[in-house]
């Protein structure tokens, strides 16, 4: 006979919480993050060679993004996350012993397919735990942290990237690989939202149709893509020449992990506190907050050119880490469970479109005038394209499928 109740037993999708947070930790253990163009370049790739590595990513989670969706939706989030594993362990494999410019786009072509099939999935993948338990209220504040945490695993990364570049630049790829080879022994440990081990509709093109149409009849959804794509990749898109500008404006070459861990660290930040900052602000600021911030940084970074110029890459580094937890949150609400992935693979298509697109440009403009010209008038095409998505965005609500 007991003398005291006992203890329920905990429900093993619960722990999928922790383990994303350290899943989130590890992946972006990106060693070579402060360093990778000055690798690249140490491997005979010019300028051009390495924005196209980038594009050779872009190129391949537009390839991947939708059909990434369908996979997760159907086999599993877990399977999909597997997938994403083993790529990212090959894109590593052709920087590490990549010897010309085709290789390197092989590697990047690998790394579109990781992100492309993390974009939707990690995401569903935790929401549709928090559904089963009963707790998707928190989903905002659990993404919020999870993105920090991925984000602190950027600048932990970028901060010893940089002292073990001192001894080899290859080193910190090595390091890379290292920590790729534990992400499978985290999803294999992940428990699968129960109502997702079964899926009787196995029409799949039907299912991508279905969401495909909905996302775009949704005028909410449209505009909430649209926006979002469009401010994260004025984000990304500089993405690739940020080295070359914290080398121009005067940082040397040994505080470049510190600088990068700094301004990751602002992203974790903004990421943690973004739940936080929506309820305060409410909609309409907590939205206007992002192309303000993203178009008067790169207006700053163009115009007011010295040593502490990197300070101005802050407010990107807000807008980055806030950026994702408070979008995917109003999306999320907005969509049924059997399309989620789906719908937020079509959200990375986009994204990925437009960064094929533009990214280009960016190099060979920056080639033809300068970086700061550039980095400029993106600012004030940022202001003048994406604030007066906000007001559409807010005008536009409707309610949930």
């Amino acid at each position: 006979m007991y003398l005291t109740k006992p203890k329920e037993p905990i429900n093993p999708l619960a722990k999928n919480i922790h383990k994303y947070y350290l899943y989130s930790f590890l992946k972006k253990l990106k060693f070579s993050l402060p360093i990778f163009a000055l690798y690249f370049a140490s491997k005979g790739l010019n300028y051009t060679n390495i924005i196209n590595v980038f594009v050779a990513a872009s190129i391949a989670q537009i390839i991947f993004e939708v059909p990434s969706g369908v996979f997760a939706d159907y086999f599993g989030r877990k399977s999909a996350l597997y997938v994403c594993a083993i790529s990212n362990i090959l894109s590593i494999v052709f920087y590490l012993f990549g010897t010309n410019a085709i290789h390197f786009l092989c590697g990047g072509f690998f790394l579109g397919i990781t992100l492309a099939f993390e974009s939707g999935t990690e995401s569903a993948f935790l929401y549709d735990t928090l559904k089963d338990l009963e707790r998707e209220k928190e989903y905002k504040k659990i993404e919020g942290k999870a993105h920090s945490f991925s984000l602190i695993g950027f600048a932990v990364a970028s901060f010893f990237g940089g002292l073990i570049a001192l001894i080899s630049l290859q080193m910190t790829f090595w390091a890379n690989f290292l920590i790729a080879l534990l992400l499978p022994l985290i999803i294999y440990n992940f428990k699968e939202p129960k109502k997702y081990k079964a899926l009787s509709d196995k029409k799949y093109f039907v299912h991508l149709k279905q969401a495909a149409i909905y996302s775009f009849k949704h005028t909410r959804i449209k505009w909430l893509i649209i926006f979002s794509s469009l401010v994260m990749v004025s984000v990304l898109a500089p993405f690739a020449l940020l080295q070359i500008y914290i080398k121009g404006i005067g940082v040397p070459l040994k505080f470049f992990g510190i600088v990068y861990t700094f301004l990751l660290l602002t992203s974790a930040l903004s990421s943690h506190v973004a739940h936080r900052v929506y309820k305060r602000l409410g909609e309409f600021k907590a939205l206007l907050i992002l192309p303000l911030f993203a178009g008067v940084a790169l207006i700053l970074m163009g115009k007011i050119i010295f040593i502490f110029s990197w300070v101005f890459i802050i407010l990107l580094e807000f807008v980055y880490g806030y950026l994702k937890p408070v979008i995917m949150d109003e999306i999320h609400k907005l969509i049924e469970s059997h399309h989620r992935a789906t719908v937020l693979s079509l959200k990375g298509f986009v994204q990925g479109a437009l960064f094929a697109i533009l990214s280009p440009f960016l190099g060979y403009f920056a080639d033809i005038y300068s970086l700061p010209t550039v980095l400029f008038i993106e600012g004030i095409l940022v202001l003048i394209i994406c604030v007066p998505m906000v007001f559409l965005i807010v005008k536009k609500k409707s309610a949930i499928l």
